[in-house]
């Protein structure tokens, strides 16, 4: 039976894109055999006429269907169209898209074919190898999107995802379900962050596909000063719901006040923007000011957080270790880089070597650069003493300039289901393995 996606596209003022789009993908689609693709037109009553284009086009296919309402932002448009899909037309899939082309639908294969084999989300993904932005784009909007998808990776907590802030998404619907959509509490293109953070609360299986990211030709980018405003806002309270979610009570006020003076700084910033022109360094100081508050907040919360556990031990306690094991099942690779480090790495080959755990399930990666030979000869007779197979010593074939590009390589040659980085003077806990294949 063929997997059945909806392709919901959101128009405000796109009566120059709308009907090439709707003829692409149709044309695409005829290149997808194991898939029925529908399309859901969310219109917020656009002057320029595009709903009327669509209606035209609409009678004479039947998988295309118009929802025409108010203008109330992206976020409102995309949960108007969701919730029609998944009341209405039994989606295995559904899609989010933009109308301006900026979202090739030659992806749409890719997308749905992720989703519909293994995985539960897929992101069209602009930042990770293969991706692209476009070459012309201006520095402010490199600014914006950079600035943002920044702010939705370490202010949100959204690490794990490249691309936080694109609009090319398939989502299984079973997913989709799920979560509350009314609620969301987005009117504009932090709706992208926040539907991120719901699905990402409910499925850690989401996948990027590098797609090259098209500047729009035809009509006017929406995005305006209220929407980035709305975005950091959003941001700050997706983080304060993760800390309430972790400390409670300490959690509501610490996270409530970091989020108020925030936003203050944040209002004084977008204030002096729309009320006069202000100087660079009026603005720099704001920011700075802002910055340093926002910092001493989350210094004063740190600490509150410190004096929680230990007023309270039982409260770690809650949250410790197993104290039994469940039989070994992962296996662990144990990457050692080490530079200059010929006084220990003996030790900490030695240390990482006597892990409690099969051994058949357990390797050691010892990285180090081809000038230094002093930890080169003592790893090689610590590795010869210890006297296992399962400990290897491998020499880049470059001079790496820091740790990540030892890592790398040496990851190119990991050969076991999980991957643990140790540092020379490390002296891990000798359950780790058990505890880490538990948990």
């Amino acid at each position: 039976m063929a997997t059945h996606a909806v392709i919901v596209i959101p128009t405000y003022n796109e009566k120059d894109n709308i009907l090439p789009l709707l003829k692409a993908i149709a044309q695409h689609a005829k290149k997808i055999p194991d898939a029925r693709l529908s399309i859901v037109v969310v219109d917020d009553s656009s002057p320029d006429g595009t709903g009327a284009l669509v209606q035209k086009y609409q009678g004479q296919h039947d998988n295309v269907y118009l929802l025409i309402g108010k203008k109330k932002g992206l976020g409102a448009a995309y949960v108007h169209g969701f919730t029609f899909a998944l009341a209405t037309l039994s989606p295995d899939i559904v899609i989010q898209m933009d109308a301006d082309f900026s979202h090739d639908p030659r992806y749409l294969s890719q997308l749905i074919h992720t989703v519909s084999t293994s995985d539960m989300v897929a992101i069209g993904s602009r930042y990770i190898p293969g991706g692209s932005t476009p070459k012309e784009w201006p520095l402010s909007r490199i600014l914006i999107s950079r600035v943002g998808n920044y702010v939705a990776r370490f202010i949100a907590g959204l690490e794990t995802v490249k691309d936080c802030t694109s609009g090319f998404k398939a989502i299984d619907a079973k997913l989709l379900r799920q979560i509350d959509l009314p609620h969301i509490g987005a009117r504009g293109f932090s709706f992208q962050m926040n539907l991120l953070y719901e699905l990402t609360k409910r499925s850690t299986h989401v996948v990027e596909i590098p797609i090259s990211f098209v500047d729009r030709t035809n009509g006017e980018s929406k995005m305006g000063l209220f929407d980035m405003i709305e975005f950091v806002a959003n941001a700050l309270k997706i983080r304060r719901s993760r800390v309430v979610e972790h400390m409670g009570a300490l959690g509501r006020s610490s996270g409530s006040i970091l989020m108020i003076v925030a936003l203050l700084g944040l209002s004084a910033v977008a204030l002096s923007l729309i009320f006069g022109p202000i100087s660079l360094k009026t603005a720099g100081l704001t920011l700075l000011v802002t910055l340093s508050l926002v910092i001493t907040v989350q210094s004063i919360f740190t600490l509150a957080g410190m004096l929680y556990a230990w007023e309270e031990p039982e409260r770690v306690e809650k949250n410790s270790s197993p104290k039994s094991f469940l039989p070994p099942h992962y296996s662990f690779t144990a990457i050692l880089p080490a530079l200059h480090e010929e006084r220990v790495i003996a030790d900490t080959i030695e240390a990482v070597s006597a892990i409690d755990y099969p051994e058949e399930h357990k390797e050691i990666l010892v990285v180090c650069r081809s000038d230094d030979a002093e930890t080169i000869a003592a790893a090689t007779r610590a590795i010869k003493r210890i006297g296992k197979t399962n400990i290897r010593l491998i020499i880049p074939d470059f001079i790496p300039k820091n740790k990540p590009e030892k890592l790398n390589f040496a990851l190119r040659e990991a050969t076991k289901d999980v991957i643990c980085v140790f540092d020379a003077e490390d002296s891990p806990h000798p359950d780790i393995y058990h505890i880490v294949n538990t948990v």
